[in-house]
């Protein structure tokens, strides 16, 4: 059997059930090092915090939180109004004792609740003739029908975004859900995936750390048409937040002639800025023992040292968690209270793995003894911005679609001179179409 955290349900408590005394206990906590309570291992660590600021309160807080409420008292949120009165709810409050149901709300009401008035009323419509009526009205346009597959050009976009001016406080999964909405609301041809529930096919590099503004991550998705970078960067910020911000678009055509590389595959690490506060020594921690595997070595880490006291850039491959572990393990404390960090920039390795035109030519010139190299990029070793590991993407996808099109005019000028081959070749491909079909059904 499956419970609720305890201690969770004490703070949703606090939330939903407190008054105007709520907002100094919070910010209170947030002072003694409350962060993170919505992860259990976070919130088990606060609690203590926690209590100690119900305590400081001056009021009995959890008494506030678990007391029976009277139905005719007034109640902290009575100030705030959704339309219903306040007697509505009794009424219904009353009803869900007696198992009795309200009906559906309709122009004739029998149970007027207080949103209906003389602007505001509930109606019925046809839904065939409203999206009729608004075609010709051209308020609502019919969207532009692609083919879901076979799509022998399609172009990626890669791009560049900020999260931070707040957005570092946004847990990935709603950062997706904000960019899934913005995507929909910006009416360019975006690629979406198949089935019943289509969402836009995008993805991202790497999910932050919460509360770290980064100024450079990195995202990816497809579209049906060639739009303009500028258009693409214009568009999409007008239906974005303000705290995510692309500030680099680069599109260009991919041809179903290689595997796309997914960004994951080319991610090497981070650059981060930290600047450590005033109790504590830049200096003492990178000369400390937990700095050692950073400094050096094989981690392949690099620390510069800023102008700025107390301040200092890293590069770290994957990510910055270990070393932030290495600070917490140094000072004591957790992370944020010893340093402020914000990431730079994000890195590319600069040679991955994939289908290149030497690979392709190569394969169709010898099949049997083929050995694919599929190396794209410089040196192993070389680390780059991810702009200019897909600007080699890029080139490589030119060259298989200018070589597609060569064979395609070849095949054709072929046929031309062989129409007996040519019709050989249809009626392969239409019996191998009426087999398919027959094993579907």
């Amino acid at each position: 059997m499956g419970r609720h955290n305890f201690d969770a349900t004490i703070l949703e408590g606090l939330l939903s059930r407190g008054d105007e005394r709520v907002g100094p206990l919070i910010l209170a906590a947030f002072k003694k090092g409350v962060r993170l309570d919505a992860w259990d291992e976070h919130l088990r660590q606060n609690m203590p915090l926690w209590d100690e600021a119900f305590a400081a309160a001056g009021w009995d807080v959890k008494g506030w939180i678990f007391r029976n409420w009277d139905t005719e008292e007034e109640l902290p949120w009575d100030g705030v109004s959704l339309g219903p009165a306040k007697n509505f709810y009794k009424r219904e409050w009353q009803k869900s004792f007696e198992h009795v149901l309200t009906a559906r709300c309709q122009h004739s009401c029998s149970h007027p609740c207080g949103v209906c008035n003389n602007k505001v009323d509930v109606y019925e419509i046809n839904s065939e003739e409203f999206f009729l009526g608004s075609l010709q009205n051209k308020t609502v346009v019919r969207p532009k029908v692609y083919p879901e597959s076979n799509i022998p050009v399609l172009y990626r976009v890669v791009f560049y975004f900020t999260r931070a001016f707040g957005g570092e406080f946004t847990a990935y999964l709603s950062q997706v859900e904000i960019f899934h909405k913005a995507i929909l609301r910006s009416g360019l041809p975006f690629v979406y995936s198949s089935g019943f529930n289509p969402l836009p096919r995008i993805e991202f590099c790497s999910a932050m750390g919460l509360g770290i503004p980064s100024y450079e991550e990195v995202a990816s998705c497809l579209l049906y048409e060639d739009i303009p970078q500028e258009k693409v960067m214009e568009v999409m910020n007008s239906v974005l937040p303000p705290f995510f911000k692309l500030t680099q678009v680069m599109v260009f055509p991919v041809t179903t002639m290689r595997k796309r590389e997914a960004l994951s595959q080319g991610v090497w690490g981070g650059e981060y800025r930290y600047k450590f506060k005033d109790a504590f020594s830049r200096d003492e921690f990178l000369a400390s023992q937990q700095a050692a595997p950073f400094v050096g070595g094989e981690s392949f880490s690099s620390i510069n040292k800023s102008d700025e006291l107390n301040a200092f850039t890293v590069r770290l491959p994957v990510s910055d968690k270990k070393f932030r572990a290495a600070i917490e393990e140094w000072s004591g404390k957790k992370w944020y209270e010893v340093t402020d960090a914000e990431k730079i920039h994000t890195l590319a390795k600069g040679a991955i793995q994939g289908w290149t035109a030497r690979d392709e030519e190569n394969w169709r010139n010898d099949s049997k003894n083929f050995v694919k190299d599929g190396t794209l990029g410089g040196s192993e070793n070389e680390i780059t911005s991810f702009m200019e590991l897909y600007s080699r993407i890029a080139k490589v996808n030119a060259e298989l679609i200018v070589k597609k099109q060569a064979l395609d005019e070849h095949r054709a000028e072929f046929y031309k001179e062989h129409p007996d081959v040519l019709k050989k070749h249809q009626a392969e491909d239409e019996a191998k179409d009426r087999k398919n079909n027959e094993n579907k059904n």
